[in-house]
C-alpha cells in the first residue's frame, strides 16, 4: 500500500469496478489528525447595529464548539464562486453522438442538481504551527481560532482532489443514460457501471483548483433539506473529537476566555494561543509557557 496517497492509484480501482478496496484506500489515508479554523468577528469596535450582528455571528459559532457540532454549509455560502464546477458536460460531443438538447439539458441538470443539494464543512492536514495563509484566509487574519480534531473514524471525511482543469463528462454520462434507457426497455442493466458513475460524480464535491492545493484540504459532505442554506452535523458522527483549541494571535481577550472556558468544559485543559517569539513567526503558548516554537 502506498505511504502517501495515490490520485491515479484510486480513480485506478474505481475504474476496476473495485468500489471497496478504492474505499479501503482512501480511508487509509486519512490523517489522524485534522484542523479547522475559524472565523471571529472584532466585535469591540463595530458600529452599534453591525456590533450586534457580529457578536451574533461570534456566539453561533461559540455555541458550535461548545455543543460539539459542525455546521454545513451549502454551496452559495461558500468563498469560492467555481465550486462544484469541475466538471462539465461536452455539449459538442454529445450533439456529435445524435443526442437532443432537451436530452444535453438533463445530463446538466443531473450533474448540478446533485451538488446542489450537498452541504460542506472543510478542514486542513497542515497544522497551525506552519499554516500562516490560513490563519489569514479563514481565522480574521489571527482574530479567530483553530480547533484541532482528532480522527476517530476516517469513514465520511474525503481528501480534495486538484485539478487544473474541467473535466468532461460526456462518455461517461452517454454509457450511463445508455445503461437507463436499456431498463426502459427491460434490458438487464449494468449495475457496476451505473455504480462507477455514479461515484465519479459524486467526485466533483471533492474536488478544487490547483492554485488551492496549499491548502491541503479535506472535506466532510451531508446531504440538506430542500430551501435550506446548511445543516448541523455532530462531531462524533462524523467521526470527530475536539483535541485541542488554539487561538490566533490577534484573537482578543474576551474571546480567548469564551474558548478557555469551553475547552475545560470539553475536557481539553487550557486553550493554546499563537505568539511570535524572536524566532520563530508561530510559537503556541499555554499558561504563559511555550510549548512550540515551530520545530525549532
Amino acid at each position: 500500500m502506498d505511504k502517501e496517497f495515490s490520485n491515479r492509484q484510486y480513480f485506478k480501482l474505481l475504474t476496476e469496478g473495485k468500489y471497496h478496496e478504492a474505499e479501503d484506500y482512501r480511508r487509509l489515508h486519512v490523517p489522524h489528525k485534522l484542523y479547522k479554523f475559524v472565523w471571529l468577528e472584532d466585535d469591540s469596535k463595530s458600529l452599534l447595529h453591525w456590533k450586534i450582528k457580529e457578536r451574533k455571528s461570534n456566539s453561533l459559532k461559540f455555541s458550535a464548539l461548545q455543543n460539539n457540532y459542525l455546521w454545513l454549509s451549502h454551496v452559495k455560502q461558500l468563498n469560492d464562486p467555481y465550486e462544484y464546477k469541475c466538471m462539465y458536460v461536452n455539449k459538442e460531443k454529445f450533439r456529435k453522438a445524435g443526442y437532443s438538447d432537451e436530452i444535453i439539458a438533463t445530463f446538466e441538470n443531473i450533474l448540478q442538481d446533485n451538488m446542489n443539494q450537498m452541504g460542506v464543512t472543510c478542514f486542513s492536514e497542515k497544522e497551525p504551527e506552519n499554516n500562516m495563509p490560513m490563519w489569514a484566509y479563514y481565522a480574521n487574519n489571527g482574530r479567530g481560532f483553530c480547533i484541532e480534531y482528532e480522527v476517530i473514524s476516517p469513514n465520511q471525511i474525503h481528501k480534495v482532489f486538484y485539478e487544473p482543469d474541467r473535466i468532461p463528462l460526456a462518455i461517461i454520462l452517454t454509457d450511463m443514460m445508455g445503461e437507463f434507457y436499456k431498463n426502459k426497455k427491460g434490458l438487464v442493466m449494468d449495475e457496476s457501471k451505473m455504480e462507477f458513475c455514479s461515484n465519479v460524480i459524486i467526485m466533483q464535491l471533492f474536488m478544487k483548483h490547483t492554485s488551492w492545493q496549499h491548502e491541503q484540504e479535506y472535506r466532510l459532505v451531508y446531504p440538506l433539506s430542500p430551501g435550506t442554506t446548511g445543516c448541523k452535523v455532530g462531531i462524533m458522527g462524523a467521526g470527530l473529537k475536539v483535541n485541542r483549541i488554539i487561538a490566533g494571535m490577534n484573537c482578543s481577550k474576551e474571546h480567548r476566555d469564551i474558548l478557555n472556558t469551553i475547552s475545560n468544559e470539553l475536557g481539553c485543559g487550557d486553550i493554546y494561543h499563537v505568539a511570535m517569539s524572536q524566532t520563530s513567526f508561530i510559537s503556541l503558548v499555554r499558561r504563559g509557557k511555550v510549548v512550540n516554537n515551530n520545530g525549532k
